[in-house]
């Protein structure tokens, strides 16, 4: 169901329909390294030198980092050496240095947030002036593109669905993350953009070992429905491709690594799932991956790459709102 035969002339035509597009940018989900002592894998250099050459042929305009920056427990300060061993040092390439959008993930929360937060004054392209931060791109063929990125560990708590606390941040019931999930909503409430893109770090819907998120399953989701919005995640260790009540829902949280397994397959609404790529089904030498957005004034389309720069999965053309 899920098999996806790849040719070199489907790789190219994949980078031309994107060097034609007004905006496009790459997003990775779980990158930062294993450990103070291991602060960047082989899969993920790999990753980000792949990365580096889609960049080199189509017009990246930005790049959005959606959690877990820094494994195992986050950074401590701001002068951290994971900032230049886990991220500067690691997407080093020339194409890589325009502006990275970041959003917390749960084993950010394990250490300093702040501190990630500071390290934007640091950095030309670190962009995370708050928890939660919106932005809005024109390209110059006049498409129009928000981002909105999301704080999900304050909307939903540690780790997975409220149920298995493993980090020092106490579990926020629905008032306490009030004041971010009004926010939110005046930002969906007041785009006009073509296409409205949420991201944040925990999904709403994943078939691999994290599975779904009850918080934004119950709130997130009315509101991407409500307002015309998709949504991008990573935590799982997976690629994923699902579509509710024409919401898609992009899950992209192999950065580092691939992968984890789909332990959560029929958890997910009935014929929401449209492709995944997990340890059941990943084919042999795939360790990592990134995904490539394209919005044009007819359609968003996201590609889902490996470490290699294989394309391994072409999301179906999304209409703008």
């Amino acid at each position: 169901m899920f098999a996806s035969t790849i040719t070199i002339a489907t790789v190219l035509l994949s980078a031309l329909s994107l060097a034609n597009a007004g905006v496009n940018f790459l997003a990775i989900g779980d990158w930062g390294g294993d450990s103070d002592s291991s602060p960047a894998t082989t899969a993920q250099k790999q990753v980000s030198s792949a990365m580096n050459t889609l960049a080199s042929k189509i017009p990246v305009d930005f790049y959005v980092a959606l959690g877990d920056n820094f494994y195992s427990s986050g950074v401590k300060s701001v002068d951290s050496k994971r900032f230049d061993q886990s991220f500067e040092s690691v997407y080093s390439g020339a194409n890589l240095q325009k502006k990275w959008y970041i959003a917390p993930g749960n084993h950010d929360y394990g250490g300093n947030v702040s501190a990630q937060i500071a390290y934007s004054s640091k950095s030309t392209r670190w962009t995370f002036p708050k928890e939660y931060h919106s932005h809005s791109f024109t390209s110059s063929d006049g498409v129009t593109v928000d981002l909105i990125i999301i704080d999900t560990v304050h909307l939903s708590g540690q780790y997975n669905d409220e149920i298995k606390p493993i980090y020092k941040l106490p579990l926020l019931d629905r008032s306490a993350a009030t004041t971010q999930w009004d926010w939110l909503e005046q930002q969906l409430k007041t785009s006009t953009a073509q296409y409205l893109l949420v991201g944040g770090h925990y999904p709403v819907y994943s078939v691999c070992e994290h599975g779904n998120t009850a918080t934004l399953v119950q709130t997130l989701n009315p509101l991407l429905q409500q307002y015309g919005a998709h949504y991008m995640s990573g935590h799982d260790h997976c690629m994923e491709h699902l579509v509710e009540n024409k919401v898609n829902h992009f899950l992209t949280g192999m950065g580092k690594e691939c992968c984890y397994s789909n332990s959560n397959l029929k958890t997910v609404p009935a014929n929401t799932l449209k492709w995944y790529l997990a340890s059941n089904n990943a084919p042999s030498g795939v360790t990592g991956g990134f995904t490539a957005f394209t919005a044009t004034k007819t359609s968003l389309t996201a590609t889902y790459y490996d470490q290699t720069g294989t394309v391994r999965y072409t999301a179906p053309a999304v209409p703008p709102r």
